[in-house]
Parts: C-alpha cells; sequence; structure tokens
C-alpha cells in the first residue's frame, strides 16, 4: 500500500479541511512528520488507519471521539484518502458516527458512520465498488490489503509506544499475521483436509465393525465359521424336506382328482332331475299356447280388411270437418260486411274533426320560424360567458392547489429532517441486531434438533418395551416348548427300556449291557411317544429357539440406540441450559420480529441517502410554485373583467326573445313539437282511410272463400259414400259376422310379435329340455350318488400335509437366505476394512505429521511459516547488525515449548558480546525499537520476494527515535535511507531535533488557539 492524497475535514485537531498530498515528496520519500506535542502528528498516521478500516492507529480512540473541537456546526468530519496497491489506485471516503446540526430548524440530529470505495481508473475515471455501507467497504479493503486492521498496526504502521508488539508476539498470533502476510492458508487447509480424512476412515472402520458384529448376533451367531457350519447343516436338511413335500404332492393331487369327478356326477344328477321337472312344466303349458296360435291367425285375417276400413273412417271425419267449415266461413262474412260499415262511418267523422287543428298548427309553425336568427347572437354570448366562467374557475382551483401545494412543501421539508434523524439513529442498531438474530438462530436451532432427539428416543423407548415384552414372552414358550421335549425324550427313552426288557431271556446276553442275569427289568403299561411325535417337539423347540435369538438381537440393537440417542438428548439440553434462551414458541417469534425488524432497517438505508436530494427537489419546486401563483393572479383578473362585458350583453339581447324560447333547444323543441302534431294528425286520417279500405277487401275475400268451401263439401260427401258402400262389400265376403266381430280380432303389429315370441319360445324351450334329459339321462347310466363329505376330508388332510411341509421348507429356506446373504455381507465388511486400512496406513500417517501430532509437535502450516520467518530474521538480522554496532542478531527458538503451548515461531535475539542467546524481552527501549524496525523492515523484504499478492510499499514510524544514542540513531537513519533508495515510502513522526537535520523533507503541523494545519517544507 502506497499513500497517494490525504484529505482530512473536521478531523482530530484539523478544524478545516486539510489535504496532505505524497506525491509531492517524489516518488520514493523518507520525510519527517514534525510538530509539537498534541498537534495532530499521530492523527495524520489515525486518519489513514481511519480511512482503511474504521479505527485508530491505537485502536484507544472511536471514529465518534475524532470529531474537531474547533470545527463548525455545519462542516462534516470526513476522511478521504487515495492510495496505490500494485498498478490499481483507490479511493475511499469515509465518515464516523456524529452529531451535525439540523438543515431546518434548530438542534442537531446523529448522522450515521458511512463509507464509499471506488477504484479510480488511470483516466481519473471512478468506479464504484461499495456505496455507504461500512460493513461492506471494510471487507473490500481488507481483502485487497491483505491485512487485519490489527496487522496493519504491526507491520505498516508502529504506532506510538506500540512498535515492539510484532517483536514480542507469542507464536500463535505472529502465525495468524506471518499466514495472512504469506497467503499460507493452503497449508492450513491441507491439515484440516487430511485430519477429516483419517477421522472419516476411522469413522467407517468402526461403522463396519459395529455393523458386523450386530449382523452375526443378530442371527445368534459369533463368527463367519459358525454361520458356514449352520449352512451345510440346514442345506442336507433341505434336501430331505424336499423329498417329503414331493410325496405330499403326489397325494394330493391323487385326493384332487378322485373329487373332482365326483363332484361333476353329482351335478349331472342334479341336472337330470331339475330338466325332468322343467319338461312336465312346460307340457302342462301347451292348451294355453294353443289357444294363443288362434288368436295370431284371426289377427292375420282381420290385418286384410284393415285398409278398406280405415278408408272409409278417413273420409266420412273429412266431409264432416268440411261441413263444419262452411258453418264457420258463413259467420265470419256477416262479421266482415258489420265491419266495413263501421269504418266508413269512423273516416267520415274523424276527418270534420282534424282539419281545423292542422290549419291552426301551420299557422303557429310560421311564427317560430321566424325567431331562429334573433337566437344566434344571444348564444355566441352565454357560450362566452360559460367558457370564461368555466376559465375563472380552473384559475381559482390551480390557485388554491399551488397554495396547498406549497404548504405541503413546507411540511414535507420538515418531516425530512425527522426521518433522517429517525433512519439515523436506527441504522445504528443494525450490527447488534443482526449479532443477536445469529444467536437466536442458533438457539433456535439447539431446540429442534433436541425437541427431534426426545422424540425419537421416545419411539426407540417404545420399540425397545414392545421388544422386551416380545423376548420375555418368547423366552417362557421357549421354555414351556423345551420342557415338553424333554419328557418327550424321557418317555420315549423309557418305553424303548420297556420294549427292551419285553425280549430278554433267560441265559441269553443283554443286547445293552451283555449281562445274562436280569435282576429289575423295565415294567410299565404306558405307550410311549413314537418318533414322529419326538421330531415335531424338536422341531417346535428349534423353531422357537431361532425366533428367540432374533428377538434377543433386535433387542439389544434398540438398546444400543436408545442409549446413543439418550447421551444425544442430553448433550443437547446441556447446550440449551448453558444459553437458557427461552422456549421454541419464544425464540420464533422473537427470531421473526428481528427478522422483520432488520428487513425494515436495511431498506431503510436507500432512504437516508435520498433525503437530501429530496429537500433540493422540495426547495427547487416551492420557488416554481411561488412563479406559477403570480402569474395566476394576472390571468384571474384579466378573465373577471371579460366575464363582466359578457353579462351585458348578455341582458340586451335576451330582451328580443320571448323567455320560454331563448335557446336553440327549446326553440327547436317547439318547432319539431308542431311539426309532430302534424304529421300526427295527417297519420290519424291516413290509419282510418286505410282502414276502410282493408274492412271492405276483407269482406270480398270471406264471400269467395264461403263459395268454394260448398261446392268442397258437395264433393267429400259423394266420396264417403263410395268408401261405405267398399268397405260393406269386403266384410261380407270376410269371415267375420260383423263390424264388432272385425275390431274385437283386431291387433297391432307389437301385439302380434308378442304372441309369435311367446309361441316360438316356448316350442324352443321344449325343444332344449328334452334334449337336456336324452343327455343327461346317458351321463349318468344308473350311477349312485357320491359321498363329496368324504372325499373332501381326504383331501383337505393331504392339503395340510402339503402346507406343513411346504412351511418347514420356507422356514428352513429363509433362515439360509438370511445366512446367504449375513454371508455377503460379512464378506464385503472384511474387504472394505482391508481397503481402510491400507488407506489409514497413509491417510493417518500424514494426517498426524501435517497436525502436529510428531515428536517435534510441530504442524504443517507453523513449518514453513518457520521457514518463512528464517528468511525474515535473514534480512532483519543484516539491518538489527548495523543499528547494533555488530552487537545483535535476530535467531528463531527451535526448542519446543513446554506442555501444549504453541511453538516453533518465538524469536530469541544473540548476544556476540555474551555469546549467548536470550529472549527479545530483554531488550532494553532503544534495542527493542531497533529490533522491531528491523523486522517490519525484513518482513516487508521477504514478504515482496514471495508471489503472496500483499505489497508493503509505505512504513510509517511514530516516536521511538527518542530512546536511541547518537550513534545508534546515525544507523537507524542510514538503514531507513537505505530502504527509501530501494522503493519505499518511510514516514518518521518524531520530536528529535537531530532528525530536521538529517531529514530536509518536512511535514510541519503547526497549531494554534483555533486547531492545527499542515505545511510542506524542503
Amino acid at each position: 500500500m502506497r499513500p497517494i492524497k490525504l484529505t482530512l475535514q473536521a478531523f482530530g485537531p484539523f478544524h478545516q479541511r486539510e489535504t496532505i498530498d505524497f506525491t509531492a515528496f517524489g516518488s520514493n520519500p523518507l520525510f519527517l512528520i514534525n510538530g509539537p506535542t498534541g498537534s495532530g502528528k499521530t492523527t495524520l498516521l489515525d486518519a489513514i488507519c481511519f480511512a482503511l478500516y474504521g479505527q485508530t492507529t491505537g485502536g484507544e480512540r472511536e471514529g465518534r471521539q475524532m470529531r474537531s473541537d474547533h470545527a463548525d456546526e455545519q462542516l462534516t468530519t470526513e476522511i478521504d484518502f487515495t492510495f496505490a496497491l500494485g498498478d490499481k489506485t483507490y479511493r475511499v471516503l469515509r465518515q464516523p458516527d456524529q452529531e451535525r446540526a439540523k438543515k431546518r430548524g434548530e438542534g442537531t440530529v446523529t448522522q450515521q458512520a458511512c463509507a464509499d470505495f471506488w477504484q479510480v481508473a488511470a483516466d481519473g475515471h471512478e468506479s464504484a465498488i461499495s456505496t455507504r455501507k461500512v460493513n461492506s467497504a471494510n471487507s473490500e479493503i481488507e481483502s485487497r490489503i491483505g491485512l487485519s486492521a490489527e496487522q496493519f498496526r504491526q507491520v505498516i504502521v508502529l504506532p506510538q509506544g506500540q512498535f515492539r508488539q510484532l517483536l514480542l508476539a507469542n507464536s500463535r498470533d505472529r502465525e495468524a499475521i506471518f499466514s495472512r502476510l504469506f497467503q499460507t492458508q493452503t497449508y492450513r487447509l491441507l491439515e484440516t483436509r487430511l485430519n477429516d480424512q483419517a477421522a472419516a476412515i476411522n469413522r467407517e472402520a468402526e461403522v463396519l465393525s459395529r455393523e458386523q458384529e450386530s449382523l452375526l448376533s443378530m442371527l445368534g451367531l459369533e463368527s463367519l465359521t459358525d454361520l458356514q457350519t449352520e449352512q451345510q447343516q440346514l442345506q442336507q436338511e433341505q434336501q430331505t424336506l424336499q423329498a417329503a413335500k414331493q410325496a405330499a404332492l403326489e397325494n394330493q393331487k391323487s385326493c384332487s382328482k378322485a373329487l373332482e369327478q365326483a363332484q361333476q356326477l353329482s351335478l349331472a344328477l342334479e341336472q337330470l332331475q331339475q330338466a325332468q321337472q322343467q319338461l312336465q312344466q312346460l307340457q302342462n303349458q301347451q292348451t294355453d299356447i294353443d289357444q294363443q296360435q288362434q288368436q295370431l291367425e284371426q289377427a292375420q285375417q282381420a290385418d286384410k280388411l284393415t285398409p278398406a276400413f280405415k278408408e272409409w273412417q278417413r273420409d266420412q271425419q273429412t266431409a264432416e270437418k268440411a261441413a263444419q267449415q262452411q258453418q264457420t266461413l258463413q259467420a265470419e262474412l256477416k262479421q266482415a260486411e258489420e265491419q266495413r260499415q263501421q269504418a266508413e262511418t269512423n273516416y267520415r267523422q274523424l276527418k270534420a274533426e282534424l282539419e281545423p287543428q292542422q290549419q291552426q298548427l301551420h299557422k303557429q309553425q310560421i311564427e317560430l320560424e321566424n325567431l331562429r336568427p334573433k337566437l344566434a347572437p344571444l348564444q355566441e354570448a352565454l357560450e362566452r360567458k360559460s367558457k370564461l366562467k368555466e376559465t375563472a374557475q380552473q384559475l381559482q382551483q390551480q390557485q388554491e392547489k399551488l397554495t396547498a401545494q406549497s404548504s405541503r412543501i413546507q411540511q414535507q421539508l420538515t418531516e425530512a429532517d425527522e426521518q433522517q434523524t429517525r433512519l439515523s439513529a436506527r441504522q445504528q442498531e443494525i450490527p447488534a441486531l443482526k449479532l443477536r438474530l445469529h444467536e437466536l438462530q442458533q438457539s433456535l436451532e439447539l431446540h429442534r434438533q433436541h425437541q427431534t432427539a426426545q422424540q425419537q428416543y421416545k419411539q426407540l423407548q417404545q420399540q425397545y418395551d414392545r421388544a422386551t415384552e416380545g423376548v420375555n414372552r418368547l423366552e417362557r414358550e421357549h421354555h414351556q416348548l423345551s420342557t415338553t421335549q424333554k419328557q418327550l425324550e424321557l418317555d420315549w427313552h423309557q418305553g424303548q427300556a420297556i420294549l427292551l426288557a419285553r425280549e430278554l431271556q433267560t441265559e441269553q446276553p443283554c443286547p445293552v449291557c451283555g449281562s445274562k442275569q436280569h435282576p429289575d427289568p423295565a415294567h410299565g403299561h404306558t405307550q410311549p411317544p413314537d418318533q414322529e411325535q419326538l421330531e415335531q417337539a424338536r422341531r417346535e423347540t428349534q423353531a422357537k429357539q431361532q425366533e428367540l435369538q432374533t428377538a434377543q438381537q433386535q433387542q439389544a440393537l434398540l438398546h444400543s440406540q436408545l442409549n446413543d440417542k439418550q447421551q444425544q438428548t442430553a448433550e443437547l439440553l446441556k447446550r440449551l441450559k448453558d444459553k437458557d434462551s427461552g422456549t421454541i414458541t419464544e425464540l420464533e417469534k422473537a427470531q421473526n420480529e428481528l427478522q422483520q425488524d432488520l428487513q425494515q432497517r436495511e431498506q431503510q438505508q436507500a432512504q437516508i441517502a435520498a433525503t437530501e436530494q429530496t429537500v433540493r427537489q422540495l426547495q427547487q419546486q416551492e420557488q416554481e410554485t411561488q412563479a406559477a401563483l403570480d402569474k395566476l393572479t394576472n390571468q384571474l383578473q384579466e378573465t373577471e373583467q371579460q366575464l363582466q362585458a359578457t353579462r351585458h350583453e348578455q341582458q340586451y339581447l335576451e330582451k328580443e326573445l320571448p323567455e320560454q324560447w331563448r335557446t336553440p333547444e327549446a326553440l327547436e323543441a317547439a318547432l319539431h313539437g308542431t311539426q309532430q302534431q302534424l304529421e300526427k294528425l295527417q297519420q290519424q286520417l291516413e290509419q282510418a282511410q286505410q282502414k276502410q279500405t282493408a274492412k271492405q277487401q276483407h269482406a270480398q275475400k270471406q264471400q269467395v272463400l264461403l263459395s268454394s268451401a260448398t261446392e268442397h263439401l258437395q264433393t267429400l260427401n259423394s266420396t264417403a259414400q263410395t268408401s261405405r258402400q267398399h268397405w260393406a262389400e269386403q266384410l261380407e265376403q270376410s269371415l267375420f259376422a260383423d263390424s264388432a266381430a272385425y275390431q274385437a280380432a283386431v291387433l297391432n303389429t307389437e301385439q302380434q310379435q308378442s304372441l309369435q315370441r311367446v309361441i316360438s319360445q316356448h316350442q324352443s324351450e321344449l325343444t332344449r329340455t328334452q334334449a337336456i334329459v336324452a343327455e343327461r339321462s346317458k351321463l349318468v347310466n344308473d350311477q349312485p350318488a357320491p359321498d363329496l363329505d368324504a372325499l373332501g376330508n381326504a383331501l383337505a388332510v393331504a392339503e395340510q400335509q402339503l402346507a406343513d411341509q411346504e412351511a418347514k421348507l420356507q422356514a428352513l429356506s429363509n433362515r439360509l437366505h438370511q445366512l446367504e446373504q449375513a454371508e455377503q455381507q460379512s464378506r464385503q465388511h472384511i474387504a472394505r476394512q482391508q481397503q481402510l486400512d491400507e488407506q489409514y496406513k497413509v491417510i493417518g500417517t500424514l494426517a498426524d505429521l501435517a497436525n502436529g501430532r510428531n515428536v517435534h509437535k510441530l504442524s504443517l502450516q507453523r513449518f514453513v511459516l518457520g521457514v518463512l520467518l528464517d528468511d525474515v530474521l535473514l534480512a532483519a538480522t543484516q539491518r538489527f547488525y548495523q543499528m547494533s554496532n555488530g552487537r545483535y542478531e535476530l535467531r528463531r527458538k527451535e526448542e519446543r515449548s513446554k506442555g501444549n503451548k504453541a511453538s516453533g515461531l518465538e524469536l530469541l535475539v544473540a548476544d556476540t558480546y555474551t555469546g549467548k542467546e536470550r529472549d527479545v524481552a530483554t531488550l532494553s527501549g532503544g534495542e527493542s525499537f531497533m529490533a522491531a524496525l528491523s523486522l517490519a523492515l525484513g518482513l516487508s523484504d521477504v514478504i515482496q520476494g514471495y508471489a503472496g499478492g500483499i505489497r508493503l510499499d509505505t512504513l510509517f514510524i511514530d516516536e521511538g527515535f527518542g530512546s536511541l544514542d547518537e550513534a545508534s540513531l546515525e544507523l537507524a537513519i542510514r538503514t531507513l535511507t537505505e530502504l527509501r533508495d530501494n522503493g519505499r515510502m518511510v514516514g518518521i513522526i518524531s520530536h528529535v531535533a537531530e532528525l530536521k537535520n538529517q531529514i530536509p523533507q518536512r511535514l510541519d503541523v503547526l497549531t494554534d488557539q483555533g486547531g492545527s494545519r499542515v505545511r510542506f517544507v524542503g
């Protein structure tokens, strides 16, 4: 970092605006900042540090404490700093929290801290990186410089009284500084990743081991060998069970086939009986079917007479309708003659009444037409009056609106100041609120984890309780079965002894002991159990034993999970008690409220910057509003004068016209009304005449219709007589005695079809039933009814035997499948465990070495930093050796510290006078200053020699030279001069008089009762 220009305003003792152009000293200057005590020399370094980080060099004063007491109230405290990083130029403008006078009214408001950060191009154009936001600017600046505020004070600005901090820092603090300067975070990241990988391998190995133990435990086995032995035994049992299952299957098929044949015979017997009964019913219905056949034939004969009968009926009805129509036309003709006579009388009377009214309306129409020319001037005057009146009203409304607008602008100006004060105060609380929100979110997450863990613990407890109950039940059942099995075995052995005893003969050797004497042979009358009963008891006991082992394995697994969950719940509860943060509901409510508050505050940040712009806009609007008001007043006066003249003209013109016709609408309405009345009278006359003509034509038309209807009636009567004679002839030739007999025999098509369906269906059903009786009689062949119950019972027994064999075989197959899966998983676990062992040999060893778990207790990053520190000390020793006149050298302590204390970066000083090494804390004040200065210069040289991205182009030293004697001061100045010649900017703050003579370029700080100012010298 190299300063270019620094501007201070109302900052510290500088009450006005002071600008320091560092380029005036040249490209690589060595300059002195000189001035009396309290004048503000250190304040210049404070300003640089505050511009970059918002903190002073000593870190003891806040930004709000740096406001000048001598500054004018209207002058804002701010620092404007332009600096270079390599080939890039940046500018930062920062303002601390401060009280300033209100822009309107009395009193002060609190202005919140803000910072703007730009990148400056070669042509002077500035591109914003961060605007108004302090935290954002701090982050952007720190990321580019590569140093925190504390590290900046230790390696670039050596503050007054604190220049020994870097020299006396412990290994941990020096590690933090060097890791940032030399960008060695990669090594630390490598340490973490190696450690994580090794831990992950260990965790996976432990999981695999637990899974393997749990897998074998759930099967009731201790090792993979036991598993394989049981597999071989079960495979032999499986072959025996498969042969027994095949025999049971053949027996079941035989029983099933016999039952199926019996069911078919039983069904045939039942169907034969039903068919015989149905045949008898159909034969009993034959008489009804014959009657329906006769009715159908008569209906078919009647269908042949139907056309002649319908023709006679149709002609008779047509003649009767024609006679009724003739009578109707005679009555209508009489009525039409009466209406014609009435229409002629009405027309003559109406014409006599309306002719006088038409003459009067024509006269009135002429008078209204004569008033039209006098109406136009009056209308023009009225229109001018209306427009002027409307214009005056609009001007008055605009005037009132502008007046109200001016009042609103005044009120908005006041509200803007108050809003800015209120928003600024709220912005100060944002960092604290964000910290509180983070704490709330952590507490809430702990609560949720604890709540989930409790629920899971309860579920596991319930599962464990159920598993325990199941294990207890199975133990009781297994004990009962085991007791029964032992008793059966005892009974079986006793029975075998009794059977053997019955076969013993005197002087014949016993097949068991070989003795020929049988003093007390076994005897008894109880029937011993057979081999099948004994084997059944053994199988039931073994099955229950396997079921018990599976339940015990599940119980053990649940017990382990329950303990783990209980421990997790207890840990979460302890962390919750440490926080003591309240319930979930309270935390969620507080979180929501805090988030809403923060969101509102962040949204209001833009309003602060916009408030001043709003005030300027309102002031401009106020000026424009007043000018508009003056212009409107003049226009309103002219409009009112024109309105008064128009009113006089209106009054004169109104005397020439009757009051009711002074508007075009009224006059035109009167004319239109008169015209309508004339047209209405004419229309009435025309309608009456048209009605007279229409009635006369209607009477003539009715006369013609009556004549035609009379002729048509005569023709229809003749046709009806002919049709009647034809029907009588057809009836006489048929088998029906009269018309009534014909009509009784008539059936419609649907009825005939229904009879035909009934007859056909009966015949078809009769034929089908006769065929079924013949077929079933042949199939039964006089066989007796089978015993279905006996055959069904035999099949049920065979199926039960088959099901028992299948169940046994399935249980054995399930166990074999479990063993095969377990064997496969076990081999996978073993293979994966071997892979993990090979990986850990490499990753674990590297992780131990990199993380300091070695003989020297030295991590990878600290080892790298130790090498870099050796380079720094080599460069620093060259200057310290020269400044100490060949006495001192700086070295790194290579011995490991005691205990767990971080080590590897401690410093020692080698005294060539005594030939011994001692701690740097034993140096005197002047010696410590020279050592710290040498270390800072050596650090700068080495850092710029590495591609770390951090450039230390500048060094500021605040005091410390007063502790040097004349010879040491000469050596220190020579060292700083060499540093300048190598391209560095060096600034010194000191009261030492000899420095004024040796350093020609100075920045003098002058002070008086009004404040301080700066002046270039040299």
